[in-house]
């Protein structure tokens, strides 16, 4: 029974303490409207990896609206607070950090025809809410944050290929604390921000930049004219000059040897 109590207490003081941190967001703020956050005045600016070499073939990443709705909407935290303009999220962002990667990236809607010969690139955004975090400090007691989270996921099928070279999924959280409603539009761009990053390090990490990388050399090699030979020359033996069968006339000492007749 001791064991059942304890969890039971703490599910209780976990609950406590949630309630308790959005009796202080209300206090601090979000008790009253809250502005619509737009994600086109958002900066993630996510850290980069250094790459050698750009894919030439070109991204085109398909923004479909069922799969990316533009407004969502993080409840449970006293007031709401509504995400506008999330495919500006794909259009800008997401577009910039896979530039780093590749020398030509599209964002196109599903009604476009993308450039022939492209890899292809699909985008899901499922949904967006907060979590709370607890923590515990010694000679401090118990303490909790309220974090964004984006859950979506992100994959890209090589050109002329029928299935996915890379897929990425997560339930990204963001790492910058909501302690007021000045702080939602920093909240929202810090889950923006942590999201991508994530998705470059397993594009790298994965395999999947050095295998476009490879996939790109094998084409080249396959289509590139074999190198120049220069033909091998077989010098044709010079004729010896014939032998002459016409009598030479007489030298001078020839002569004076021959005895008089």
């Amino acid at each position: 029974m001791a064991p059942v109590c304890v969890r039971t207490r703490g599910r209780l003081l976990l609950s406590l303490i949630m309630s308790v941190l959005i009796t202080c967001l209300a206090a601090a703020g979000l008790s009253c409207a809250v502005p619509p956050v737009s994600t086109s005045l958002l900066l993630p600016a996510p850290g980069m990896p250094l790459v050698a070499r750009k894919i030439q073939t070109p991204l085109t990443i398909v923004l479909d609206p069922d799969n990316v709705p533009d407004s969502f909407v993080i409840a449970g935290l006293g007031k709401q607070i509504t995400v506008d303009g999330v495919s500006e999220f794909v259009r800008r962002d997401l577009k910039l950090a896979m530039q780093n990667f590749f020398l030509r990236v599209d964002v196109i809607s599903p009604e476009e025809r993308p450039m022939p010969g492209s890899h292809m690139a699909d985008i899901r955004i499922d949904r967006f809410d907060a979590q709370g975090n607890f923590s515990s400090t010694p000679g401090v007691g118990m303490g909790a944050q309220v974090s964004g989270r984006m859950t979506w996921a992100f994959a890209i099928l090589p050109a002329g290929g029928r299935d996915y070279l890379f897929s990425f999924s997560e339930i990204s959280t963001g790492d910058v604390p909501l302690v007021g409603m000045r702080q939602a539009p920093t909240m929202v761009e810090g889950t923006y921000r942590v999201g991508l990053e994530h998705l470059v390090r397993d594009f790298v990490e994965s395999g999947a930049y050095q295998n476009l990388l490879s996939l790109e050399d094998e084409a080249h090699e396959a289509t590139s004219p074999p190198a120049h030979q220069p033909e091998a020359t077989v010098e044709e033996p010079t004729a010896a000059a014939p032998e002459s069968t016409e009598d030479s006339p007489p030298t001078d000492d020839e002569v004076a040897e021959q005895p008089d007749r």
